[in-house]
């Protein structure tokens, strides 16, 4: 797992792409390979913007944003959101996962 911290996390996917991972978590700046059609995060200026807790607020819609409107399943959004610190910490908060610190 490669941890991108939440507030350099840009989100690229392409709803219904067969033959390539529905979406990817990456560090804002990194380049991409163009297939992806759709990003969100911190390339975008309201994210940007954000404190953290509304950051993470927003990254929590955007989870089911992808799951319900672009219908990619929810336990790939779930891998994929697995590389950002924040999203770990707070699953662990709610008792979901366990937190990192204890692995």
């Amino acid at each position: 797992m490669t941890d991108v911290p939440l507030a350099e996390t840009q989100i690229i996917w392409r709803p219904s792409e067969p033959g390539m991972a529905s979406l990817k978590v990456m560090r804002l700046g990194r380049p991409d390979d163009r297939r992806y059609d759709c990003s969100w995060g911190a390339c975008n200026g309201d994210f940007a913007e954000a404190d953290d807790g509304e950051k993470l607020r927003m990254l929590l819609l955007q989870f089911i944003h992808l799951t319900v409107a672009d219908d990619i399943p929810a336990s790939e959004v779930h891998d994929a959101l697995m590389d950002i610190p924040e999203y770990r910490a707070a699953l662990a908060r709610f008792g979901t996962i366990e937190s990192p610190a204890d692995e």
